[in-house]
């Protein structure tokens, strides 16, 4: 065997194990890269979440909900009454948050609210911002969102008695069997919530509808 021949197959060696290496160094980076960015996002939750407040409230009989608003059981913290309302808007949950100070007082809040898995409490839809505020007024109790997550739409295909859903490009179905937010025709819906009022209280509370 010739050496230049020889030569050649040695550098072939060296650039395979080389690519071998890097392709290994690449997928490690790579790998180190998803787990600081995972830590990020969890610092990041905390910060966003320090110091607020959440409530729960479960509402049952969904599957026959109206425009007629269904209320949560009022939750009092720091003498401001706290709860929920729900209806239906069109073809769309309807979700709002009610605050009321028991003096008489207005006062300001961020809040976010959120339609929680009942099978899985890690997937969750949700609408608002903690960096938005909003004030709450005897005149302005309630704040939320006319379209807080859509319903599945049955319509008539030709003459076939089917349903045919419609999935909406900005929210995601009620009835999403993978999301799970509906269980024995209940939802749990949560307010993270954040009012600026002096020696505010910290509350965790999961509370029951009235309907």
């Amino acid at each position: 065997m010739s050496s230049s021949l020889t030569t050649n197959m040695q550098k072939l060696r060296m650039e395979t194990v080389n690519n071998s290496d890097v392709k290994v160094i690449l997928a490690a980076i790579d790998k180190l890269s998803n787990k600081l960015e995972s830590v990020a996002e969890s610092v990041a939750s905390l910060e966003k979440y320090a110091d607020a407040t959440t409530i729960r409230a479960k509402f049952t009989g969904i599957s026959k909900l109206a425009d007629t608003k269904v209320y949560s059981k009022p939750v009092t913290i720091d003498e401001i009454e706290w709860r929920f309302n729900v209806s239906r808007y069109n073809n769309y949950l309807k979700l709002f948050f009610n605050g009321k100070d028991t003096s008489g007082s207005s006062f300001a809040a961020c809040f976010e609210l959120q339609l929680i898995s009942q099978i899985d409490s890690s997937k969750v839809h949700l609408q608002g911002d903690l960096k938005m505020h909003e004030l709450f007024t005897v005149q302005q109790i309630s704040w939320g969102y006319d379209k807080f997550i859509s319903f599945a739409v049955c319509l008539l295909i030709s003459k076939i008695n089917r349903c045919k859903a419609i999935i909406s490009s900005l929210f995601e179905e009620l009835y999403d069997e993978k999301m799970g937010f509906v269980k024995d025709d209940s939802i749990l819906v949560a307010a993270v919530f954040k009012a600026f009022r002096s020696q505010s209280a910290r509350s965790d509370a999961t509370v029951q509808s009235n309907s």
